[in-house]
């Protein structure tokens, strides 16, 4: 009895181009994971939005609602300013609550 082998030039050869764009593609994926699960957050915690939802909306914050119907990018830098030392990474998420209690 004979048994056949397969010769190494029968095999089906990687193409080597398959190979580059796999190991691209992988790497690929890995940075974006890593940045996923290990870059901070730039928005505010979830504390933090709890916390705003205890707050009481002051007076000037509801005429700046009313007067940019809830688009800070209306107001005026000075006002953006104060907006966002008053609710730190919240500012846009105030004036949109205190635009969407005024209705």
């Amino acid at each position: 009895m004979t048994t056949q082998r397969e010769t190494d030039s029968e095999k089906p050869a990687l193409n080597p181009a398959l190979v580059a764009a796999a190991a691209i593609l992988l790497i690929i994926v890995l940075v974006g994971l890593g940045k996923h699960f290990l870059a901070g957050s730039s928005g505010p915690t979830m504390a933090q939005k709890l916390d705003l939802d205890k707050q009481t909306i002051p007076a000037w914050v509801q005429q700046d609602a009313k007067q940019c119907q809830g688009d800070i990018a209306k107001l005026s830098p000075e006002e953006q300013a104060k907006l966002r030392a008053a609710y730190p990474g919240q500012a846009a998420v105030a004036i949109l609550g205190a635009a969407y209690a005024n209705q």
